[in-house]
């Protein structure tokens, strides 16, 4: 039996990190604890769940997910108390979360 492996994907309800929780999904399903962190700013949470309800998988909206659930919380990764929080248990951490505009960035590099 294989172990089950706490997994977090920070940007997750984007176009990369939903393509990335798809393609785990396919992969090794039963393999992961996954766990999506995403504060929707640009995310697409309804692609997210149809991606997860399509593949035979729940989603819950709380920090305890079991293999064959996907767990997501809105949560924003420069909130160092939140991230803290869920980052405790995971093995691993793919970090996609980002600012999709330039200009942003530019105007205010404190806040990105």
């Amino acid at each position: 039996m294989v172990d089950v492996v706490p997994l977090l994907i920070t940007g997750g309800a984007g176009f990369i990190g939903v393509s990335l929780l798809d393609y785990l999904l396919d992969l090794e399903p039963k393999r992961y604890k996954i766990t999506v962190a995403d504060n929707l700013s640009t995310g697409n949470y309804q692609l997210l769940k149809r991606i997860i309800e399509v593949k035979g998988f729940e989603i819950e909206d709380r920090l305890s997910s079991s293999p064959g659930k996907v767990c997501f919380t809105n949560v924003d990764i420069r909130d160092r108390e939140a991230i803290k929080t869920v980052l405790a248990g995971q093995e691993h951490v793919v970090h996609l979360a980002a600012q999709t505009s330039v200009i942003p960035s530019l105007e205010d590099p404190f806040f990105d």
